[in-house]
């Protein structure tokens, strides 16, 4: 008896359709499945890395804000080299900073770092007499000292008004209260002088124009006694 092969039959569009349909959906979980493990992955490496640099960083509590000129110049902290500006976290502690360039006096000083601070050190050397006319010949350097000049001049303003409280409170100028009050330091003496112009030309106004004058520095928390008055009027 002959058997015939008999070759299976193709199927159909309509077969294949079918059959990719039951299938699709486990592609669709593996798919879904591969994404998953990715950003979980991801979400690991993530959380490596931060741990990792909290790690290394988390004893560095000191701030050092630093900008110096000229931008070529080589600056050292501890013999380690640090770009021209910028902004870095360290350790607590006192370090040895020194800023180099041929044709400038070196500058060096031992500089504090405190925990929870920004310790700020904007510096530009001195050309030396082979090279005095080096900020004039160089304009974007000539920029850099005039930045450092400003930030150094601002943080002279806050010292000096961070240094005692009369200096939030005053100047101050009231034609309504009748004085005026200005603040000052003095030489040779820690004492402030604080001078109260009373705006009046009568005798009879002195006293209690005086008296606004001293209230209101006794209203913002002030003691007249701790400081040198001068008092003028008219």
């Amino acid at each position: 008896m002959k058997i015939q092969n008999q070759k299976p039959k193709a199927r159909t569009k309509k077969q294949n359709f079918v059959f990719d349909f039951i299938k699709s959906p486990q592609k669709k979980g593996n798919h879904l499945l591969n994404i998953i493990i990715f950003f979980l992955l991801l979400s690991l490496f993530i959380i490596i890395y931060f741990f990792i640099t909290w790690i290394i960083n988390y004893d560095k509590t000191a701030t050092l804000d630093y900008y110096i000129a000229p931008a070529t110049a080589t600056i050292t902290l501890n013999q380690q080299i640090l770009q021209p500006e910028g902004k870095i976290k360290l350790k607590p502690g006192t370090y040895k900073l020194k800023i180099t360039k041929q044709g400038f006096t070196d500058f060096s000083t031992d500089i504090e770092l405190k925990p929870n601070q920004t310790t700020p050190l904007y510096q530009a050397l001195e050309p030396d007499s082979t090279n005095a006319d080096y900020y004039q010949t160089h304009p974007d350097e000539a920029s850099r000292v005039q930045h450092i000049a400003d930030a150094n001049a601002d943080l002279e303003r806050k010292n000096y008004t961070d240094s005692d409280p009369i200096f939030k409170i005053t100047p101050y100028s009231s034609y309504q209260n009748g004085f005026s009050i200005v603040s000052e330091k003095q030489e040779n003496t820690s004492k402030i002088l604080l001078k109260i112009d009373l705006l009046t030309c009568s005798d009879d106004q002195i006293q209690k124009l005086k008296d606004a004058a001293y209230q209101y520095l006794k209203d913002n928390k002030i003691n007249p006694d701790n400081y040198d008055i001068r008092l003028t009027n008219c």
